[in-house]
């Protein structure tokens, strides 16, 4: 069921951690209005049953690729996936993340826990983004959408890594 409002009947959308939660919706929304959609998510078989459901919901074309964004080679396959699948990327939803959940006081988080919140929330958006934003460019049309946290604007220090790491997030779309 299309919205006329939000008409993406020619676009393609590339969404991480798309098997479940707030990128399993965002997914299903990108395929109601007709965007041809990649899930790239860590576990496969979520990410089989996410689109086939979708399938069957929208009707739209939805197809999946294995992705952890922790991977470099993984951030270029999923992009490549995308781009054999379906020949361009116009929208990019960067859901894919994680961190503490509350046990990151900064009296006890380890540097290399605070580092994988940077990689897993920051750093792999940013690669993605570098990695899709010449084909918007040459498509002429091009969506990013951060999905960042009610923690990167509220103060709790059992939050640290996580927190700071959505901060920078929100930062780095911000031109």
């Amino acid at each position: 069921m299309q919205n006329s409002l939000l008409n993406l009947s020619d676009k393609v959308a590339l969404v991480t951690g798309g098997a479940a939660g707030i990128g399993h919706a965002c997914a299903l929304v990108l395929a109601q209005a007709g965007a041809k959609v990649m899930i790239a998510d860590l576990n496969q078989e979520m990410a089989n049953q996410a689109a086939q459901e979708i399938r069957e919901k929208t009707g739209g074309e939805v197809q999946c690729v294995a992705c952890n964004i922790l991977e470099d080679d993984n951030l270029v396959n999923a992009v490549e996936t995308t781009l054999k699948a379906f020949g361009a990327i116009n929208i990019l939803v960067n859901n894919a993340g994680g961190g503490g959940g509350g046990r990151e006081s900064p009296s006890k988080i380890m540097v290399e826990d605070f580092i994988r919140d940077f990689k897993l929330n920051v750093f792999a958006a940013w690669r993605l983004c570098q990695l899709v934003v010449p084909y918007m460019n040459e498509a002429g049309y091009g969506s990013i959408v951060n999905i960042t946290s009610m923690s990167s604007i509220n103060k709790s220090p059992a939050m640290s890594g996580y927190a700071s790491s959505k901060a920078a997030l929100n930062h780095m779309g911000a031109n």
